[in-house]
């Protein structure tokens, strides 16, 4: 099952929503921003993987 691409016809139709082609600005601006957070996430998690892998747990 593919859930990451939607056939042609289930689309959203953001000239139906909103009356223009693109999708609203502020939808736009939110992705932009959850983007940026998952890979700021993204970043931390693999600085702390590679800290701990060469690290090891020294903390006893």
């Amino acid at each position: 099952m593919n859930t990451t691409k939607q056939p042609e016809d289930k689309q959203p139709k953001w000239e139906n929503m909103v009356g223009g082609k693109e999708p609203p600005k502020q939808l736009k601006e939110y992705i932009e921003k959850m983007i940026e957070f998952n890979n700021t996430a993204k970043d931390i998690l693999k600085d702390t993987r590679d800290w701990l892998v060469t690290n090891g747990n020294n903390s006893r």
